[in-house]
């Protein structure tokens, strides 16, 4: 509902998470945020407009960390289309 709100009165068409440090490994917090972006995704298609989702994860110099990996993994999971991965 709070995501809703904020993407209903600036009339969002975008959205960005910046997912790292502690919120990176609150594995339930992700994945709940990710029910919610699907749904609000599904909300937007219903009403014949897309909510693009961008998400900026942590890395290494060898790549995604592992709570990275599992942010993507519970979007996907979820249904969610990400455009795009920073």
């Amino acid at each position: 509902a709070a995501y809703r709100s904020v993407i209903q009165a600036y009339n969002l068409t975008h959205i960005d998470f910046d997912i790292e440090g502690a919120a990176a490994a609150h594995k339930a917090s992700i994945d709940r945020r990710w029910d919610a972006v699907r749904l609000l995704q599904v909300e937007a298609a219903a009403a014949g407009r897309e909510l693009h989702v961008r998400v900026t994860l942590p890395v290494l110099p060898t790549g995604l960390t592992p709570d990275g990996v599992y942010v993507l993994q519970s979007a996907k999971q979820r249904g969610v289309r990400l455009d795009v991965v920073n």
